[in-house]
């Protein structure tokens, strides 16, 4: 078991990073070490087109980022399904933080969408 001391970790992404023929309507889900503090996450999670040949295709769909402190997991649901054949890029910004007071480390990872 980590110390108190250690930062939140992210340790498990679903899509999986890399992973292809993804549902253009998936929820996105991360997962911690240890607890988040909700209200930093606002404004820190990033999701754009990757793709190039999207560049000039409509923005992301709107979503939202649930917190689930029993999983210490985070959800992201789409208004409408993500572009077909896209790669889609999750970041997560700096400004997030643990109860514990310490920050999550920025990071992104990428899967592709199905047709």
């Amino acid at each position: 078991m980590p110390p108190a001391s250690a930062a939140p970790a992210l340790v498990f992404r679903d899509p999986m990073p890399g992973e292809d023929e993804v549902p253009r309507e998936t929820a996105v889900r991360l997962q911690f070490s240890r607890a988040i503090l909700p209200e930093t996450l606002s404004e820190h999670i990033y999701v754009s087109y990757a793709s190039p040949r999207l560049l000039d295709a409509p923005p992301i769909p709107r979503f939202t980022a649930r917190y689930a402190h029993d999983t210490r997991s985070i959800t992201l649901s789409f208004v409408e399904p993500l572009a077909p054949l896209a790669a889609v890029r999750v970041e997560l910004r700096p400004g997030i933080a643990g109860t514990n007071g310490l920050a999550v480390a920025p990071g992104d990872y990428t899967f592709t969408t199905a047709r």
